[in-house]
């Protein structure tokens, strides 16, 4: 959706190689990036502050951290699910994400658990707009 606007998107998801592959064109994606968009619900934020060094949102998240903390612009999507705390503030964040505690997003947006039609192409045009806002600056 966002590439109708222009802007250049990866999705670790959408690429069906090995891990040792999938994990290089991540980084190689994620050095090449003038703006991170994370986006964040209570999954991620677990698997993250684990234990599991070999899972791949831990090794993500690494990538993301090197680079926020090397001056890479970062907007956080915050996917709130159902009976969870809102996640669009850092304060009450513990483990690795405390980083953004002092490395603050550029923005951070509120997205629903579930998109419809409409709602998600005006959620994904505003997106587009706060990206190219950030990316604009950098030129």
């Amino acid at each position: 959706m966002l590439q109708r606007y222009s802007i250049v998107t990866f999705f670790d998801k959408a690429v069906n190689v090995d891990q040792r592959t999938r994990d290089s064109k991540k980084e190689s994606a994620l050095m090449a990036s003038k703006c991170i968009v994370l986006f964040l619900n209570e999954s991620y934020k677990d698997k993250v502050n684990g234990s599991n060094s070999s899972d791949t949102c831990v090794r993500e998240w690494k990538h993301v951290r090197s680079l926020i903390e090397k001056g890479a612009k970062l907007i956080l999507v915050a996917v709130n699910q159902a009976g969870t705390t809102s996640l669009t503030s850092p304060s009450e964040w513990t483990g690795p994400l405390q980083v953004l505690q002092t490395h603050s997003p550029h923005l951070c947006l509120e997205a629903p658990e579930d998109f419809v039609g409409s709602q998600f192409e005006s959620w994904c045009e505003e997106l587009a707009k706060h990206i190219k806002a950030i990316t604009d600056e950098e030129e």
